[in-house]
């Protein structure tokens, strides 16, 4: 055997152990040398009595090289091959000997497939190939080794399906194709293996069902399936496998419920069946299982309550049950697995209090409850568990303070209670935790002062406290955290400066402190220690001094650099940029000075700068045009001259450029119409000349806001605008442009907004403006020289808010058409033209005053009203007092001013300005704002005086609606406009308008228009007391037309017909699609129910209270998440679980509002059974084959035949928008395109 030992060495190329270093040939072999020429005296080598090789064992010597096939081949008495736990390379031997019975190569680099000559080697008990690099099919030939019992081939890349002839090892007892890429089913014959004791096939594709024949295998103990496709049921028989304690099929689709015969395999010790489809309650049985260490159902759809009897598992050490359905209490029992080491019951629908019997885990070492429905205080036991590590309540509605008893757990490593109740301060025992490293408390009502005691947390890496009630100022302690990297302090109130010795935290990569009261500078020191500093957010605070040098000269990774809304004054850091790491830049609304420093060129991977709101001066650097990563420009409102740099357009990737309010000059580059994905062009508020160049209107075809407006631009607009097809908001007034408006402006079908007020244009008002179906903001043609007749097809705009069509030369009678069908005008402007005729009478014109159609001579009507102090008599004549009223009303005016400026410290009153003028600001310069009101579409001015005497002093007799907000109040004027106003509790220390969050959202909501939803007007605050006032919505709520005493079979005159059912529902649904896909910012409403949907005169639906929970919430943490997120009836199932608010739960409530439409049943209705609501009932009456009219309203009489088949349709899209799965939920356009085909 000696010759084949040696060309088995051959074949070796690295031996780095001298393993073989005694295999020398005879003729080699030198005087003197301890090495023996017989080879049964080598290493690794065995022979039999008669000197013949039997075993070869090589294991984990760190050999190279392949293996030779003919040599091991000629070994013709070996038994034994181990070259395990080496690097070999190349394919199996193809030849094996006769007498071979253990091969063992696992563990090496080997490639190719296995050899179906393998099954030569008959006398096989031991077949050990894992983890390789064998591929192919496994060959069918394998199943000839009868007396095989063991097998292992996993981890490598064998595919194709497990051959069936593996039934015919009888001898098998190991069966190990673990993590390969095998496919198809498991083989029914594998029940014929009656020996097998380990089944382990996870990590593969295999596909179909667990085959029953499996549970013939009675000596199995570890049966591993996880990780692949199988799909249906756990076989029932499992309970045969008595011997069983592995079992594990962990990720698959496995559907049913947990067998209760599991509960017979009494050995078991780890069971994991986390990861499929699986349904129903936990089975009694499991209870059985009294040596049970693992228990894993987590990930599935597993329902009702954790039984009792979980406690009595006393050899338990991990139980996950997160990501169910698991509904009721923690029971107290579980106090009882005193060597529990790890408890997961996250993502449930757990309700009620956390057990203080916990504490009597004392082996727990991490411990999940997030994501639930848990109340109550943390229980003080915690402080117990002395092994803990992590401790994760996050997403609940916990309550209380955090306990100081929580310093006790002094091995705790991650500490998440973020998304709760928690009040109180933060204990100063948190400073105990000396093995922290990381920290959330975000989203809860803590408050008082940070603790100096969070210094001692020495290890803390991730700190987030953001989003409470804190206060006071920034411990100094905080610098002791040297390992900290994530600092999260947004959106507290926070006071001081920003302490010094935070720069000793070193290795700092994010920095948060927004949206506090800071004040100071910023530290110089700060950012030039912070070297690995990737992003700072100091926005929204009262930051001063300059923006310090070292942000720029030391900071070379930061990428975001927001300082935002502060006071900063001083110039950019010249060398700001020069890193070239830099994605944001945001200095907006600040006091910065000085010139733009050419150095941001340098950051090519620069996407976002905003400069704006600044006293920025000089030229905008051409080098800006190298940053080809740049997509948004703002450097609004600055002081900035000369010309627009036609290299800018060398930013193919800009979508918005903002240089609106500078003292720009010359032409706007015909370069801009290069770039193609623009999508918003500002240049207002300059000093532009020349014409509009026609290469924006032909190269940027998704531009949606063109603002040019208040320049000195000439010549006309661009004939093919119309190919603009994304255009929403176009701009041009206050220019000095000329001839026609082009008729091609029809085709802009997405405008939202037309503004070519006090221009030159001449010539008619183009008929095609009517097919602007979409026009909604305002239509502004006044100031230009327009004659012609108003186009009929003008009063197709039935969206459209404003018209204001004043001071031009335009003649002829008012079509009716205006009158009867725009039915959203709020505000109409005809004066100062050529008019003729009667004013036509209808529902849109009955609301308007006489001032909307003055001075047009030939203009004659006796039904306008005449509340307005400057109307015209019925002849268009001017009264001879109309001069001294208006002298009156201007005193007043300023009187009023003048009260608003003394009372400046208690009043505040926050204005919807003109679109885009400039942020929100209470002390801002009148280059923000200008000509701005309290309530710009109302006929006069208000102030929170005259709401106090136009509600009573907010008596309750005035009441006509309460929520979760706060009171509305129904308020008559002295005009006799009637509004409603709510007035907003919020809750909490201090005024919401000093909170900038909540003036910015606030600002938001009023400058929303939907002829669907309910327009805000305005907001006031007066010492504590705020106002948000609306329009007024005379025919109540949906709720009340729906279920109010006022609508019975008997009286059916309030009872809504299906016809106006099923507009209200298609409004509804086009108010939330704007919402949600048209706003910006996008809205999620988070409360959609009937009594949030109000009539007006006309019954046409108004959808109320959107944004509200966003902007309580902004100033005030004391409203419940469940306020916030829906009111019972209507809420997503989903929410119970993630506590998240979304469009997808938007669209569930809304579901349920179509099903209370239809049906006329409530969401918890007194007749459905216990546990039942709407959705529920409607889909079980469908599946019992319910006639129509056991489905619809009783209320609702003599229903044709069409109108039942369009009430299932109705059902239908509920069915859709009530989905189970997120998925399957339709998007609100869809819905609204399926509401509409009905």
């Amino acid at each position: 055997d000696l010759q084949w030992l040696l060309e088995l060495k051959a074949g070796f190329q690295a031996d780095p152990l001298n393993a073989t270093g005694d295999w020398i040939p005879p003729d080699r072999h030198r005087n003197g040398s301890t090495s023996s020429s017989d080879p049964c005296s080598w290493s690794g080598i065995s022979c039999s009595d008669h000197a013949r090789v039997t075993a070869i064992n090589l294991t984990s010597t760190s050999l190279t090289g392949s293996i030779s096939s003919s040599a091991i081949a000629h070994l013709d008495k070996l038994e034994l091959l181990d070259l395990s736990n080496n690097s070999f390379s190349g394919p199996m031997p193809s030849q094996l000997p006769a007498s071979l019975r253990s091969l063992r190569l696992n563990e090496n680099s080997l490639t190719g497939p296995l050899p179906a000559s393998i099954a030569n080697a008959t006398l096989l008990t031991e077949l050990l190939v894992y983890s390789n690099l064998l591929s192919g099919s496994i060959p069918s030939e394998i199943g000839r080794l009868s007396k095989l019992r063991v097998l292992r081939a996993g981890d490598n890349l064998f595919s194709g399906p497990i051959p069936d002839s593996i039934a015919g090892l009888h001898s098998l007892q190991i069966l190990g194709l673990a993590n390969c890429e095998l496919s198809g089913g498991i083989p029914r014959g594998i029940g014929q293996l009656a020996a097998l004791e380990s089944l382990m096939l996870h990590y593969n594709n295999l596909s179909g069902g667990i085959p029953p024949e499996v549970t013939q295998c009675r000596q199995l103990t570890v049966l591993g399936l996880s990780e692949n496709r199988l799909t249906g049921p756990i076989p029932r028989g499992i309970s045969d496998l008595a011997a069983l304690q592995t079992l594990s099929i962990f990720n698959n689709s496995l559907s049913g419920s947990v067998p209760e015969e599991v509960g017979q395999c009494r050995q078991l010790l780890y069971l994991n069946l986390q990861g499929n489809d699986l349904t129903g309650q936990l089975p009694d049985s499991l209870a059985k299982l009294a040596a049970l260490e693992t228990l894993d159902l987590s990930e599935n759809s597993i329902s009702g309550p954790i039984p009792d009897w979980i406690g009595s598992l006393a050899s338990l050490e991990n139980l996950a049950l997160s990501m169910n359905q698991l509904s009721g209490e923690i029971p107290s029992s579980i106090g009882g697995l005193a060597r529990l080491e790890q408890l997961f019951l996250g993502s449930n629908r757990l309700s009620g209090e956390i057990p203080g019997e916990i504490g009597e885990c004392r082996s727990l070492q991490r411990l999940d409850l997030s994501s639930n429905r848990l109340t109550g205080t943390i229980p003080a036991s915690i402080g117990r568990l002395s092994m803990l590590t992590d401790l994760v309540l996050q997403s609940n509605s916990l309550t209380g303070s955090i306990p100081e008893e929580i310093g006790s757990c002094k091995n705790l490593a991650v500490l998440a209670l973020y998304e709760n109740q928690l009040n109180g301060s933060i204990p100063a025992s948190i400073g105990s935790l000396e093995q922290l490293d990381e920290l959330y408390l975000y989203r809860n009502k803590l408050s008082g002062n940070i603790p100096a005691s969070i210094g001692s947390c020495s290890k803390l890496t991730l700190l987030d406290l953001s989003e409470n009630l804190l206060d006071g100022a920034i411990p100094s302690s905080i610098g002791g955290l040297g390992a900290l990297t994530f600092l999260h302090l947004r959106r507290n109130r926070l006071s001081g400066s920003i302490p010094a010795p935070m720069a000793r935290c070193a290795k700092m990569r994010k920095l948060d402190l927004a949206e506090n009261s800071l004040s100071g500078a910023i530290p110089q020191d700060l950012t030039s220690a912070m070297a690995d500093l990737e992003m700072l957010l100091l926005y929204q605070n009262n930051l001063t001094g300059a923006v310090p040098e070292s942000i720029a000269s030391c900071c070379h990774n930061l990428t975001t650099i927001n300082l935002s809304d502060n006071l900063l004054g001083g110039k950019i850091p010249p060398l700001l940029g020069s890193s070239g790491a830099l994605q944001v830049l945001d200095l907006t609304d600040n006091g910065i000075g000085g010139n733009i420093p050419p150095s941001l060129g340098i950051s090519s991977t620069l996407w976002r700068l905003r400069l704006g709101g600044n006293k920025i001066e000089g030229l905008i650097p051409a080098e800006l045009g190298n940053i080809t990563a740049l997509s948004f420009v703002d450097l609004s409102f600055n002081r900035l001259a000369g010309a627009i740099p036609s290299i800018l357009a060398s930013c193919k990737n800009l979508t918005h450029i903002k240089l609106n309010g500078n003292r720009l000059q010359g032409r706007i580059p015909e370069e801009i119409g290069g770039l193609k994905q623009l999508g918003e062009l500002d240049l207002s508020q300059n000093e532009l000349i020349g014409e509009i160049p026609g290469s924006i209107i032909s190269g940027c075809p998704k531009i949606s806001t063109l603002k040019l407006a208040e320049n000195r631009l000439s010549g006309r607009i661009p004939a093919a605008l119309g190919i603009l097809q994304s255009l929403q908001f176009l701009e041009l007034q206050g220019n000095d442009l000329e001839g026609q408006i082009p008729a091609s402006i029809g085709n802009c079908g997405l405008l939202l907004e037309v503004n070519l007020s006090h221009n030159s244009l001449q010539g008619g008002i183009p008929r095609e403006l009517g097919k602007l179906q979409n026009l909604q903001t305002s239509l502004d043609l006044s100031f230009n020289r327009l004659n012609g007749s108003i186009p009929p097809e003008l009063g197709m705009l039935s969206k459209l808010e404003v018209l204001n069509l004043s001071s031009n030369a335009i003649s002829g009678m008012i079509p009716e058409s205006l009158a009867n069908n725009m039915i959203s005008l709020l505000s109409l402007n005809l004066s100062s033209n050529n008019l003729s005729g009667p004013v036509p009478s209808g529902p849109v014109f009955d609301r308007m005053t006489q001032s909307s159609f003055s001075n047009n001579r030939d203009l004659c009507s006796e039904s306008l009203s005449s509340s307005d102090p400057g109307s015209t008599t019925s002849s268009g004549s001017r009264p001879p007092h109309r001069k001294k009223h208006r002298i009156v009303l201007i005193a007043s005016l300023v009187c009023s001013l003048v009260a608003l400026v003394t009372l400046g410290s208690a009043i505040y009153i926050l204005v919807f300005y003109k679109r885009d003028r400039g942020r929100i600001r209470l002390a801002a310069s009148t280059k923000f704002y200008k000509d701005h009101r309290l309530f710009p579409m109302l006929s006069r001015q208000l102030t929170f005086s005259d709401l106090m005497q136009a509600t009573d002093s907010l008596s309750d007799l005035n009441i006509i609606g309460s929520g979760g907000f706060g009171t509305v109040y129904k308020a008559i004027l002295p005009s006799g406009e009637v509004l409603a106003v709510k007035k907003v509790d919020v809750a909490g220390d201090g005024d919401p308008t000093q909170d900038k969050s909540f003036l910015r959202e606030v600002s938001t909501l009023g400058k929303i228009r939907h002829r669907h939803l309910v327009r805000l007007v305005g907001f006031c605050s007066h010492k504590g007391v705020n106002l948000l006032v609306y329009d007024y919505m005379p025919n109540g709520s949906l709720f009340d037309r729906l279920h109010g005493s006022a609508c019975t079979e008997k009286n059916n005159a309030g009872v809504l017909d299906w016809e106006s059912r099923h507009r209200i529902a298609v409004g509804i649904a086009e108010g939330i699609a704007y919402l949600h896909h048209d706003c910006a910012p996008r809205i999620v409403h988070r409360d959609i129910k009937s009594n949030n949907v109000l009539l007006d005169s006309r019954d046409e639906p108004h959808l109320g209270d959107f944004g509200l929970a966003k902007i309580i919430d902004s100033s005030s943490s004391s409203h419940t998440l469940s306020v916030f997120a829906g009111s019972y009836g209507y809420i997503a199932p989903e929410y119970a679980y993630t506590m998240r608010a979304s469009e997808k739960t938007d669209i569930y409530s809304f579901g349920v509002v179509l099903m209370e439409l239809v049906t006329g049943k409530l969401p918890v209705d007194p007749t459905f059974p216990d546990g039942v609501d709407i959705v529920s009932w409607v889909r079980l009456r469908i599946s019992q084959k319910a006639s129509v009219d056991d489905l619809i309203d009783p209320l609702l009489q003599k229903v044709s035949r069409t109108e039942r088949l369009e009430m299932l349709l109705v059902l239908k899209a509920a069915l859709m928008c009530t989905s189970s799965s997120l998925g399957d939920r339709p998007s609100m356009r869809e819905v609204v395109d399926k509401l509409k085909q009905v």
